[in-house]
């Protein structure tokens, strides 16, 4: 096994939003040793404590690998990534110069990205709308014109600017809604990393469906939809998977009926 370095380990615990106790759930070692590597005040932690950590991590991780030496690095740009030999079949993410290995979809994944696909592009279509509609893989280079430091393939996502797109490769800027549904190894980016980078890019709406918990997150984050939407300040919102789901960056006009998307995936 190749053990992570304290610098690696404290910063795969800070892009993943992960807690000493999780961590303590996963290794042998007590919370006080872990709080002292992680706080600083052990800088020099034994080679079995490192070990331990790196068993922790890659237990809450599975999708993260340490076997290429990419995985270990950051301050990698749209241009690194461009340059990157990956395995065939191989996906990853940039997000703030640090590469995220994507595990394969599941089939139900899958049925699920494509059911809301299809939803989005038969509305548009039918109301003739500006915006298109577009599934992963697509690269969405949310920080184009400052570091490029961070690309991302979001399940689903809709633009409304056709300039974005306009040079055929990728996506340059925020996207007006991006869907993420949730799989063992991308719970915490999505959950925690993916969120707070949507928000600060300037993503309209965000939705985060946790299929197998019956669960769908709904994030504001367009200041003018908030204010519109009838005095409410309300800027997440849980719903269950068999409610029907109005999508904001189109005032409620289309809807998203759970009901259908699990008939669907269940057929």
């Amino acid at each position: 096994m190749i053990t992570y370095t304290l610098e690696e380990l404290k910063q795969l615990k800070e892009n993943f939003g992960l807690t000493y106790e999780e961590i303590q759930k996963n290794c042998s070692l007590s919370i006080s040793t872990i709080q002292k590597a992680f706080g600083g005040i052990n800088k020099h932690p034994r080679l079995t404590t490192l070990e331990e950590l790196t068993k922790a991590i890659e237990k809450l991780l599975p999708g993260i690998s340490h076997s290429q030496e990419i995985y270990t690095q950051s301050g990698y740009t749209y241009d690194d990534y461009l340059k990157l030999e990956l395995p065939e079949g191989k996906r990853i993410e940039i997000i703030d110069g640090v590469i995220y290995d994507m595990s394969a979809p599941t089939l139900q994944h899958q049925d699920i990205t494509g059911f809301f696909y299809r939803r989005f592009t038969d509305f548009i279509e039918k109301n003739k709308g500006k915006c298109k509609a577009y599934i992963s893989p697509v690269d969405v280079r949310l920080e184009f014109d400052t570091t490029d430091m961070t690309v991302v393939q979001p399940d689903v996502l809709v633009i409304c600017d056709r300039a974005k797109s306009e040079d055929g490769k990728s996506i340059k800027g925020a996207p007006d809604f991006i869907l993420e549904v949730l799989s063992p190894s991308s719970r915490k980016i999505d959950m925690n990393l993916k969120l707070k980078k949507y928000r600060e890019s300037g993503v309209r709406e965000y939705w985060i469906v946790d299929y197998d918990a019956g669960v769908v997150i709904k994030n504001i984050f367009d200041p003018q939809i908030i204010s519109e939407s009838k005095g409410s300040t309300e800027q997440t919102k849980i719903y269950t998977t068999s409610d029907v789901i109005p999508v904001e960056i189109y005032g409620g006009a289309l809807k998203i009926d759970f009901n259908d998307v699990r008939e669907y995936v269940e057929s």
